[in-house]
């Protein structure tokens, strides 16, 4: 997101969960309702939303087009009570352009402004950042499968203003991050679910297991049980023997890649590794620039994991190249796998396979730096989120 226009870096901020440096004596009226937004400040954002509807509303009144004032409006009437009554006349007047694109947008506008949220139509993902910012996001598989088909259209981004497409890049992650859980649905589903999840059920959880089953079963297993003599299951003496069955080992995803080392290509590296970082490199910087490999290792899995992806981003920087590989923590000889990476703008996705205890993931990331910034300053803002 290096060529980003540099006043939105501040709403890029806030969209990432992440604080709001102060806007500045020179700050413009978006970048005062932002910082009144972030400071969860109703009383300072009225003051600047009244003086915003006090201005004329004309075809004519170029602010009247400005999606990311319009979606500050909206946000903060959303947040603060829906104080803002001259809105629906700003979208209104909007109607009156005549170029498709911006007649979309607006509509998604004119739904938000009606309190309609469903992530449907075209340009609908638009509502997603919003509704996250005001802690309204439902994402269900089919919401989700919706919106990643429409912002998988061909061209897509290149039709967007700056703005729009910042919206579009952050709706795209959090489909990924918010997405709820199918629930279950098949027989094998349900199967599936008591193997991962047996061990970990207590005996009010069974019992309400007993209850959801048909009658003629719990009749089956009462008989199976008196015949049997094993009555005092039911009072939990036999979970041992219940549990004793489920030894399949839980695999559960990391919510959090914490990084503890930072450094540039060494002689720590595996010796095939090292080769590939020095072929990583197509060609130098712009003048005033130059390229760097830093070196991200994660803290070692504190557990099995199942297959996941890892994002590796930097707030402000764009990747230009990498590759990711697995290691084991251990010292001596450490076996490593090379595994696949995607991506995404300025981001890189490596897809991992199941993962045993004491693994850890290591990313080799190129970057376009200034000539006085060092590994460590560049390196030290790089994020590692975990994904489905």
């Amino acid at each position: 997101m290096s060529g980003m226009d540099p006043r939105l870096k501040r709403i890029q901020i806030f969209l990432d969960g992440e604080k709001l440096p102060a806007a500045g004596s020179a700050g413009g009226m978006r970048e005062q309702l932002l910082s009144a937004i972030a400071a969860n400040d109703s009383t300072r954002f009225k003051e600047l939303a009244d003086e915003v509807g006090q201005r004329k509303i004309s075809v004519e009144s170029d602010w009247c087009q400005d999606d990311y004032l319009l979606f500050l409006l909206l946000l903060g009437n959303e947040k603060f009570g829906r104080p803002l009554l001259f809105l629906g006349r700003i979208i209104e007047t909007r109607r009156q352009n005549p170029n498709p694109i911006p007649q979309k947008i607006n509509a998604v506008f004119a739904a938000i402004e009606r309190q309609e949220f469903g992530i449907d139509g075209e340009f609908g993902f638009l509502k997603i950042p919003f509704l996250h910012l005001v802690g309204n996001l439902r994402l269900g598989p089919t919401e989700a499968r919706r919106a990643l088909q429409s912002m998988s259209a061909p061209g897509l981004l290149d039709q967007m203003p700056p703005f729009l497409k910042l919206l579009t890049q952050k709706a795209h992650d959090l489909v990924l991050v918010e997405r709820q859980p199918l629930a279950t649905e098949t027989a094998t589903q349900l199967i599936e679910g008591f193997d991962a999840h047996a061990k970990h059920l207590s005996l009010h959880d069974w019992w309400h297991v007993l209850l959801a089953l048909p009658g003629r079963i719990i009749l089956a297993l009462v008989f199976g049980i008196v015949s049997l003599g094993l009555i005092p299951v039911l009072f939990g003496i036999g979970r041992g023997m219940i549990d004793s069955h489920k030894i399949t080992e839980v695999r559960l995803r990391p919510s959090a890649i914490p990084v503890i080392r930072i450094h540039e290509p060494d002689a720590d590296l595996p010796p095939e590794a090292l080769m590939l970082a020095k072929t990583l490199s197509f060609s130098a910087g712009p003048p005033g620039k130059r390229v760097i490999q830093i070196v991200v290792e994660s803290a070692p899995f504190s557990s099995p994991t199942p297959a996941f992806v890892v994002e590796a981003s930097h707030p402000e920087k764009p990747i230009r190249n990498a590759f990711a590989f697995t290691e084991s923590a251990q010292d001596g000889l450490r076996p490593f796998t090379i595994v696949p990476v995607q991506r995404d703008a300025g981001r890189f996705r490596a897809i991992l396979p199941e993962q045993p205890i004491g693994q850890r993931l290591c990313f080799v990331l190129e970057f376009e730096v200034g000539t006085n910034e060092t590994t460590q300053s560049v390196g030290k803002r790089v994020v590692l989120r975990s994904l489905q």
